[in-house]
């Protein structure tokens, strides 16, 4: 936006508001009424983050003066009692029954939590984290805060009797937090609808949708959602608690985000032994006994959800009431199962389970959890009402529309009239009722477990608790640890693991790295302090691991655990060992250095990919059809070419890191994915390997989750030898390829089970291109005519009964390729493109790649795969999209003015666009982006 412009917006926005609250929509109709048109919410949040003029209150939705209160909840209206509209005797009896049967009696209104002392530094803590929200929400809006996915082969499963899970593949590449609310449409251009839906998890590309369970199934769909929305509430609930913070404790919430004052330790109260923990896990519930801030650092393996649940059940025995959160409900679920696991009975209604849950062994139990089936079965009466109701609201509204032609008044229509009113009336204080009986389940439990991100939600933002017990406090954000923790009386169990995943956030200031980058453990400093090896005393380190098989485990500990090494318990050793594809080795190395892959990115924008990887990995997988495996990877396309191996496993699955942290395999392989073969920098993943940074989290998450073999698939030299840095990611490499067994990627491939194998020659692509009837799709930066002039025939009578489609580097003057002159009449779709790192063919069930260009006259080695799967999910990852500037698949290339094809230009910082290389010059970035040619 014009410097000019944005200084006459901000002047007006600043008159407009001066005065006192004014709505979002009166601000954006009555800037353009004043001439200054096309404004938008993003423009005005920006432009407040930089100048602060106004304030925006979420419960009113409207702006208000710099520095003035926002407004508070409204008072929910007595349901008891009609705003205005009243009901008839008979309806008012009916109200009160209704509620009766619910268990609402007279409304006797919810304790007021205990005024609490404010704790001095709240109000410049508060700010700061303010502020961090507030560039990340300015960060989000900057990339288009309302994104649109395609989803594609829904599966529906039936989750309870209001909602359902839709199972959808992503086609897009996007951040997405759980617990998101978005809006789903189904169905065809002419025809669509749309529903509210919640995100419940993300694996990979797999995305879980909780939806009505009214909605019609649809295995296609587009998701549209707001990235913000979160961050927003965050940020209302952080103002709201500026201004009225004496009901909130803010001592118990900057606990967990500040520095302690030294002090001595304090005596743990003795507390009996369970004899299903060994020492360190019975001294963590000592701990968590007392009624103090502790923290539990629970490595891979070594029992922290074991620990939390008999620290739980301990809890509730001890009369406690109790707020169970994690970032995800993947989180939630696995701590809640293992705490129901301890409970050997219990009261319906004691724990409740707020939000949609992915185990779905927490839906329909013998004695519910889920806060909806416990609500439905107290409010039945009312819900089977509801449906009367509304199908009488129907019937009146139909009798209305029949009479509304007849001349004159109509008694009969008004009679009609009244009752419809009366009808909606009690129709609104029902819902509301409803709402009430989950308010009343919420308060009535002693266990609550939800979500994070609930706690700044009406559900639960008014609660309070004894006891707040965080798991997997390493992915929350400070900030939102500290909305928390807030929730109790300084009685808080803070549990995770600081050298495995942190928080996501999209923003790069000072303000958002303290709040948003950086789970408690780094806020409160306790992540420095052990890196200095100086444990905290109110720290309880786990060390003793039942997962990992030795080999594994020394690996993992020396680069990552230094400082608190760890020890492989004698269950591991004494456990009979499964089969595994390569032998009795926990380390198994496939060094693909000589194969110099080259890597892709997906839409040739985003992510990475690694085909010849993939090729690799398929192998792999064939040899594993019995094991329980799991193949993962840091990128999402990567992961949807792993995917389709896993349904030939028996136990299988494919995900990236990020997704598995907390899922376990006997058989792990992890695809690194950066290979020497293509002009990409080293990924900081790798790059960064500092222990705490972001690449040693995440490499020590894919190799902690494997159980008895770990292999990496790497090119090795890429990632490790070239290395000079001496950080954990060397450490833990180095330990791996000294202790390991190197099978070498031929051998991997040269399997008798393995689709993949290795060619010198084109000879069989030609035979693949004549027997295909699916799609032919191939990429190569070069086109030679010796390479070509074999695959003419079969190229041009495949287009006659399928698509053919050939991605090249087109001459500097926009020509085609002289090899390719052959085509230009036949029915190949030919496309220029810059760039092309691709170096592949598609033919049907079967995928080529090569390490140079395919078609050149020296592709090198190549690998052939026949698979089904693997060739749709190469197809998805290397397919273009069309935009309003760019063709995509699937099309034959337009033309210019001049008679060349145009060429579609991708360029990492930019959208994608259809150029004429003749009629443009060829470099581009000299050049206004105004005076270029696009179609």
């Amino acid at each position: 936006m014009a410097a000019g412009r944005s200084k006459t917006i901000l002047i007006e926005f600043e008159k407009l508001v001066r005065e006192g609250p004014i709505g979002r929509d009166a601000v954006l109709q009555e800037l353009d009424r004043r001439g200054l048109r096309g404004v938008t919410d993003g423009d005005l949040f920006l432009l407040n983050v930089e100048h602060p003029v106004a304030q925006f209150d979420e419960t009113s939705q409207a702006w208000l003066p710099a520095g003035a209160a926002p407004s508070t909840p409204r008072a929910r209206p007595n349901p008891r009692t009609s705003d205005g509209r009243s009901l008839t005797h008979a309806g008012r009896i009916e109200l009160a029954n209704l509620r009766e049967s619910a268990g609402l009696h007279e409304a006797v209104p919810a304790p007021a939590p205990a005024i609490q002392p404010v704790d001095p530094r709240w109000t410049d803590i508060a700010q700061q984290a303010i502020r961090g929200l507030g560039d990340e929400y300015s960060q989000a809006v900057r990339e288009v805060a309302e994104q649109q996915i395609h989803l594609a082969n829904g599966r529906r499963h039936s989750a309870t009797e209001t909602r359902d899970l839709v199972v959808y593949q992503m086609q897009d590449s996007l951040q997405i937090r759980e617990g998101s609310s978005a809006t789903l449409v189904v169905g065809r251009e002419s025809t669509t609808q749309s529903f509210e839906v919640e995100v419940v998890s993300v694996f990979g590309a797999e995305l879980t949708l909780s939806v009505p369970a009214q909605m019609p199934h649809s295995p296609a769909a587009k998701l549209r959602i707001d990235l913000t929305w979160i961050i927003a509430k965050q940020r209302t609930r952080l103002q709201e608690l500026l201004q009225k913070p004496e009901r909130y404790n803010t001592t118990a919430a900057l606990a967990v985000v500040t520095r302690p004052a030294p002090s001595s330790p304090n005596a743990i109260a003795p507390h009996p032994a369970d004899h299903v923990l060994n020492p360190q896990q019975n001294l963590a519930v000592r701990h968590g006994m007392s009624c103090k801030l502790t923290w539990l650092w629970g490595p891979p393996g070594t029992g922290k959800t074991t620990t939390l649940s008999v620290l739980i059940r301990d809890l509730l025995a001890a009369n406690k009431r109790i707020l169970l959160c994690a970032p995800t409900n993947t989180a939630v679920d696995v701590a809640l199962m293992g705490a129901l696991s301890r409970l050997s009975a219990f009261d319906p209604g004691r724990i409740v389970r707020i939000g949609q849950p992915v185990d779905q062994g927490l839906a329909n139990r013998g004695v519910p959890v889920l806060v909806e089936e416990i609500a439905a079965a107290r409010g039945q009466e009312i819900a089977r009402r509801l449906v009367d109701l509304r199908n009488e609201s129907a019937d009146l509204s139909a009798q209305i529309q029949k009479t509304a032609k007849a001349a004159g008044p109509s008694t009969a229509r008004i009679r009609v009239q009244r009752r419809l009113a009366e009808v909606k009336e009690l129709t609104s204080q029902l819902n509301t009722a409803l709402a009430e009986v989950r308010r009343q389940v919420v308060r009535e439990a002693s266990l609550v477990a939800a979500t994070a991100h609930q706690c700044t939600l009406e559900l639960l933002s008014e609660q309070r608790f004894d006891t707040i017990v965080i798991d997997e406090a390493s992915m929350l954000t400070a900030t939102l640890a500290m909305l928390v923790a807030g929730l109790g009386e300084g009685h808080t169990v803070v549990a995770g693991d600081f050298r495995q995943l942190s928080p996501v956030a999209v923003s790069d200031t000072p303000a958002s790295h303290q709040w948003l980058h950086d789970s408690p453990f780094e806020a409160s400093g306790i992540a420095a302090s052990v890196l200095r090896r100086e444990i905290p005393p109110n720290l309880v380190a786990l060390t003793t691991q039942h997962r990992m098989r030795a080999g594994i485990s020394d690996a993992v500990s020396a680069g990552f655990y230094a400082e608190s090494p760890l020890v492989t318990a004698t269950s591991v050793v004494e456990r009979s060992r499964p089969r595994v594809p390569f032998g009795v080795g926990d380390l198994i190395a496939i060094d693909t250095s000589d194969l110099n892959a080259w890597m892709g990115r997906r839409g040739g924008l985003r992510s990475r990919f690694n085909l010849m990887h993939a090729q690799v990995a398929a192998s792999v997988a064939a040899a594993s059809t019995d094991v329980d495996a799991a193949f993962v990877t840091p990128f999402n396309c990567q992961a949807s070419l792993l995917r389709p191996f896993t349904a030939d496993l028996s136990q299988g699955e494919a995900s990236t890191v990020h997704k598995f942290q907390g899922g376990e395999a006997d058989l792990v392989v992890f695809d690194c994915v950066d290979a020497g073969g293509s002009n990409f920098r080293l990924h900081d993943w790798f790059a960064n390997g500092s222990a705490g940074g972001t690449g040693a989290r995440l490499v020590n998450v894919a190799a902690s989750r494997a159980r008895e073999q770990l292999v990496l698939l790497a090119d090795f030299g890429r990632i490790h030898r070239q290395r000079k840095v001496v950080d954990a990611t060397y450490k833990f490499m180095r330990q791996f390829l000294e202790h390991s067994e190197t099978v070498s990627w031929r051998g991997a491939v040269a399997r008798e089970s393995s689709p993949t194998t290795v060619h010198s020659t084109l000879d069989e692509l030609s035979a693949d291109i004549e027997n295909t009837d699916g799609p032919i799709e191939i990429r190569s930066a070069t086109v030679s005519p010796t390479a070509l002039m074999p695959l003419l025939a079969p190229l041009r009578e495949a287009a006659q009964r399928v698509p053919v489609s050939i991605w090249f580097t087109p001459e500097s003057n926009g020509d085609l390729p002289t090899a390719l002159t052959h085509l230009t009449r036949s029915e190949v779709f030919l496309r220029p493109a810059r760039p092309v790192h691709e170096s592949m063919a598609v033919v049907g069930s079967v995928v080529w790649s090569s390490a140079r260009p395919l078609l050149s006259d020296a592709p090198g080695v190549s690998l052939r795969t026949q698979h089904s799967g693997l060739a749709d999910a190469a197809r998805m990852v290397v397919r273009r999209r069309t935009t309003g500037l760019a063709q995509g698949s699937d099309q034959p290339a337009e033309r210019c003015q001049c008679g060349r094809p145009l060429a579609r230009v991708e360029d990492f910082k930019r959208a994608p666009e259809m150029i004429c290389l003749w009629c443009e010059p060829s470099d581009r970035r000299t050049l206004p982006r105004s005076r270029r040619r696009v179609v």
